[in-house]
């Protein structure tokens, strides 16, 4: 049995109840901090639980260079020069360089399973940019919680990371003549009135905006300074997209994943030999020639992008044999090799998994996937009601398609150049940022998810056609403003978490069989307790029966 075929299994135990998790380990679920920012989303009740993994299948993508530090270094001097100059800097909010096909390539099984079903009715149009208000407040708190995360978690080799990505790009810019730039700016989150609408937390139509090389410069010179003191600026910034040309080396800074010590590992662990053998090993050159077919860097068999894909995958699963490899974690290193050499990027794939929670999606037992859909199930009858009921009605649950959501952060259908923007968000806010963008499918699909009316092809369409709908090249930042503005907060996570782990210990299999056996233990032990009360009444009025002849 495959790694992914024993987490299918783990998580697959299905419910009758909505509240009832799946029978599994027991998981400590530790709430984070709430943060310092403004803004909770209200408390409610009610959801769906737990979880078969369906296995990711082969799509489509775009972004076709692959960005060298120093290449991504240059152009960040340039732009930031012109813009010191007056002059106008270069912009790009988007992935490297490359067409996106507007219908990424799909599972063909599960396209089928759509097309028997009723033809959906036309999308109704994305809601304006002007009529989406951004929650910013709960973002900041996200933020806000990942760097607390961070502080606990990787205390010194935190900052040792911070400090040395930082100083990279502080040499680089002292190296061709540029001043560093100050970090700090304005008061404690300022309100950048000109990239608001009204400053009403709306997102403003910046397609064309300049790149603010200024905000940028402040960011890769103290990520963690701006960060803290102005969370909702960094995150209205990210909702627009990294710049290219610096995405990488950003990326780095927010995970806190610089380190020289693992990337000598990296380069230790490519002389091993691939964990099971060489039938392992052609096993997954097989699944990386499948995968990425329509992406130019990683459709050539052999060629520089499966290449460093398959080290990146062998490093991973020599190092942590627990998790071993699988093959949605591809779809998560893939955007990463986009933009950065492969000893960085499988030292950021490290930070996911152990630092963000991707190691718990795979792990055996799969704790953190059942805890994420169970949390998406709650979210969504809080947010969405009527599609709850409707996905209910039809024994649709959350765990049957959000589950390949999570495990590849919607890498096998989306193009990857939307993925990196998603990632762009993930990176800051943690792994929580995937429900905005989860509720935000299921917000767009309405109609077409309510004119089904028969589970098999519901699952079909959730699994496939339904991130379609933002697949479009030029339909990113459309995705990122709906998911933007879905109103998720870290307190009802927390609380989430806090129900889900207080479930699990509830209906557990081996505590609910050791409670069992404790009071069977309390019911023997007072039975003999009475055997022996009674055996020496009987003892007594023998010995007085004695003495009375």
């Amino acid at each position: 049995m495959s790694h992914e075929d024993q987490v299918e299994a783990a998580v697959a135990a299905p419910t009758t109840q909505p509240t009832a998790p799946p029978e599994a380990g027991v998981t400590d679920v530790a709430s984070s901090a709430t943060g310092a920012a403004d803004g909770v989303a209200a408390d409610s009740t009610a959801g769906d639980a737990m979880v078969e993994s369906p296995s990711p299948a082969a799509a489509a993508a775009s972004t076709t260079a692959t960005p060298m530090p120093l290449s991504r270094q240059l152009s960040f001097l340039t732009g930031w020069r012109r813009s010191q100059q007056g002059g106008t800097p270069g912009s790009s909010a988007t992935a490297a360089a490359g067409a996106t096909p507007d219908a990424p390539n799909a599972p063909a099984d599960s396209d089928a399973a759509v097309s028997a079903s009723p033809p959906p009715p036309s999308q109704p149009p994305v809601t304006p940019a002007a009529a989406l208000v951004a929650d910013d407040s709960s973002a900041a708190q996200f933020i806000l919680a990942r760097l607390d995360e961070q502080g606990r978690g990787g205390g010194a080799s935190v900052s040792s990371g911070f400090g040395a990505i930082t100083a990279q790009l502080r040499s680089g810019l002292a190296s061709v003549g540029y001043g560093v730039v100050a970090s700090g700016g304005k008061g404690d989150d300022e309100d950048d009135e000109a990239n608001t609408a009204g400053g009403s937390g709306q997102l403003a139509d910046d397609d064309d905006a300049e790149v603010d090389w200024d905000f940028w410069g402040k960011v890769t010179n103290g990520y963690e300074e701006v960060a803290r003191r102005q969370p909702r600026l960094l995150a209205r910034r990210l909702q627009r997209g990294i710049p290219a040309a610096i995405r990488g080396s950003v990326w780095v800074l927010m995970a806190g994943a610089k380190s020289l010590e693992l990337e000598a590992t990296y380069r230790g662990l490519l002389a091993k030999p691939f964990p099971g053998g060489g039938d392992e090993g052609r096993q997954v050159r097989k699944d990386l020639a499948g995968m990425f077919e329509g992406h130019e860097y990683f459709a050539q068999q052999g060629g520089s992008g499966q290449e460093s894909l398959f080290n990146v995958l062998k490093a991973y699963a020599l190092r942590d044999p627990d998790v071993g490899y699988c093959q949605s974690i591809a779809y998560i290193a893939a955007p990463l090799l986009l933009n950065m050499p492969d000893e960085e990027a499988f030292c950021v794939l490290d930070k996911l998994m152990h630092s963000y929670g991707f190691r718990d999606l795979f792990v055996k037992g799969a704790s953190g996937l059942q805890l994420r859909v169970y949390q998406f199930g709650r979210l969504l009858e809080d947010l969405y009601p009527a599609i709850a009921k409707h996905l209910e009605t039809h024994e649709v649950r959350s765990d049957l398609y959000a589950s390949q959501w999570f495990t590849t952060i919607f890498a096998y259908r989306l193009p990857l150049d939307q993925v990196i923007r998603i990632l762009d968000i993930l990176f800051a806010e943690g792994i929580e940022a995937l429900f905005r963008f989860a509720l935000a499918l299921l917000q767009r699909n309405q109609a077409a998810l309510q004119s089904l009316t028969e589970g098999e092809p519901l699952v079909a369409f959730l699994r496939t056609r339904a991130l379609d709908a933002f697949a479009a090249a030029d339909s990113m930042d459309a995705f990122v403003r709906h998911a933007a503005a879905q109103p998720v907060s870290k307190r009802r996570l927390d609380d989430l978490a806090r129900e889900h782990a207080a479930e699990r210990l509830r209906t557990d299999p081996d505590r609910v069989a050791a409670a069992a056996l404790r009071a069977e233990n309390r019911r023997l032990t007072d039975a003999l307790a009475g055997l022996e009360a009674a055996y020496q009444a009987l003892n007594d009025e023998h010995m007085a029966l004695g003495r009375e002849q």
